[in-house]
């Protein structure tokens, strides 16, 4: 005895988020694409959602092969990307507007060289 029901009236907005993602994702998987751009994916998620994209949607990104650039806001995120995967040597950039006239400063923040 099924009921067919708006997504939006039984879904969180958090889980809405990352029903959209995970159907991007399967899109750009069966694309083939070998080169992804994230802007803060997992912003409006849980910890519980930001966990599981963190140690298992982007690792299993990588074992395809597909590079991974993701652009947070969020610095725990941040962190915990760069503790799961430090050993892949990723690279950690922030981009900042200090001066508008001048434009972004982009400094490299995952090794301690200027």
């Amino acid at each position: 005895d099924s009921k067919i029901r708006d997504v939006v009236s039984i879904f969180s907005f958090s889980q809405l988020h990352c029903l959209g993602l995970a159907a991007f994702l399967a899109r750009t998987v069966k694309d083939g694409c070998r080169f992804l751009l994230l802007d803060d994916p997992i912003m409006s998620s849980d910890e519980d959602h930001a966990a599981h994209f963190i140690d298992s949607v982007i690792e299993k990104l990588l074992a395809l092969g597909i590079q991974v650039v993701l652009m947070t806001q969020d610095h725990s995120i941040r962190t915990s990307v760069n503790n799961r995967y430090g050993h892949l040597d990723v690279a950690s950039f922030q981009v900042a507007l200090s001066h508008p006239r001048v434009g972004a400063e982009v400094v490299k923040t995952s090794d301690a060289l200027a």
